[in-house]
C-alpha cells in the first residue's frame, strides 16, 4: 500500500490518495483501532495477522507531507514549507521533525488562482 500511495503522490492524485487511507485504513479505525494493522482482508475470518505493524504506518507519512503539507526545504527542517493538497476543507496536526514537532492549521477560505 506504500507503493500505491506513493505512486498517487507523484502523480498528483491526491484527492484519490485521500480516499485510499479513508477507504483501507478508515475501515480499520472504525473497527476500534489504535494502531496501524498489518494488513487487512475483511472477507476473511481473520482480517489481520499483527494489530500493530510499522510497515502499515504510510498514511503517517502521506498525511503530514502531503495533505497537512509540512514539508523541508532545507536539510533537517531547518526551514518548512506548508503546502497542502486534495480536496479537504481543513487539516489540523502535528509532525515530528529533527528540529522539534510542527504543529499547523490550515483551513480553506475561498477559491485559489493559479494566475497572477
Amino acid at each position: 500500500m506504500f507503493f500505491l500511495l506513493e505512486a498517487l503522490a507523484r502523480e498528483g492524485r491526491f484527492d484519490e490518495l485521500l480516499k485510499t487511507i479513508h477507504d483501507y485504513w478508515g475501515v480499520q479505525i472504525a473497527a476500534g483501532a489504535t494502531t496501524c494493522w498489518e494488513t487487512y482482508h475483511p472477507q476473511e475470518a481473520r482480517s489481520t495477522r499483527s494489530h500493530c505493524h510499522g510497515w502499515s504506518a504510510a498514511p503517517v507519512y502521506f498525511l503530514s507531507q502531503y495533505v497537512l503539507g509540512v514539508q523541508p526545504l532545507a536539510p533537517g527542517f531547518r526551514k518548512i514549507l506548508v503546502a497542502p493538497r486534495g480536496n479537504l476543507e481543513w487539516c489540523h496536526g502535528r509532525a515530528p521533525t529533527p528540529a522539534g514537532t510542527v504543529e499547523c492549521f490550515w483551513q480553506r477560505t475561498g477559491q485559489r488562482s493559479n494566475s497572477g
